[in-house]
């Protein structure tokens, strides 16, 4: 019988992938009693941090990448980030909910995007920003099939439409409409697209 031989980092390889996949799996039952609801195939990679476990809800097949961090800090037991089918984060995201944060189906948010409907009360700088321990907040919704490059930074009370991407780098502190391309500090719409004509358009921003 001729002999085989098996590469020992190809088995290590196979070790380490079921290792991994018995641990997401072994996280997900665990977290998945803590939120308010948990849909099928929640993937969560190392480092990730939640705060309100009970007001945060997934749908299926949601990825959440490395050292992301989703905080709902409102009232307890009040559904704050809503996150659709097949979303994904990825690594480094950080979403901060005191009122509604809804994420449709099939977005995307590259590394590092920073997604908050709320900020300090700054009505009196002489008690100090933190002094009067309010916040203000205004809902922001994601619309399904959104794009959002690196490190993009989503204010309060912001609505981006559906199948609209926002440039890296990029601060969305006013409302973007559906199929549409917006870059910059503030991000201002450049492109539309064009259902008549089948093409991407610019715009007169």
């Amino acid at each position: 019988m001729p002999s085989v031989i098996v590469n020992s980092s190809y088995r290590i390889s196979v070790l380490q992938r079921n290792f991994f996949k018995f641990k997401s799996l072994w996280r997900r039952k665990i977290l998945s009693k803590k939120f308010c609801s948990c849909g099928r195939k929640l993937h969560i990679d190392d480092g990730v941090r939640f705060s309100g476990h009970s007001s945060i809800s997934f749908g299926n097949r949601v990825t959440i990448g490395m050292g992301s961090k989703l905080e709902a800090v409102g009232c307890k037991d009040d559904l704050q980030i809503i996150i659709g089918d097949r979303v994904t984060l990825q690594s480094h995201c950080h979403i901060g909910a005191a009122l509604s944060v809804t994420i449709g189906h099939r977005v995307v948010l590259a590394g590092g995007v920073y997604v908050t409907d709320h900020d300090h009360d700054l009505r009196s700088p002489e008690k100090g920003y933190f002094g009067t321990g309010q916040l203000i907040a205004e809902p922001v919704t994601i619309g399904d099939h959104a794009w959002l490059g690196e490190r993009v930074i989503v204010l309060k009370g912001v609505d981006i439409g559906h199948h609209s991407v926002v440039g890296a780098g990029s601060v969305v502190a006013k409302s973007i409409p559906p199929y549409s391309i917006a870059v910059g500090v503030p991000a201002v719409v450049i492109r539309c697209y064009d259902h008549r004509n089948s093409q991407w358009i610019q715009t007169g921003s």
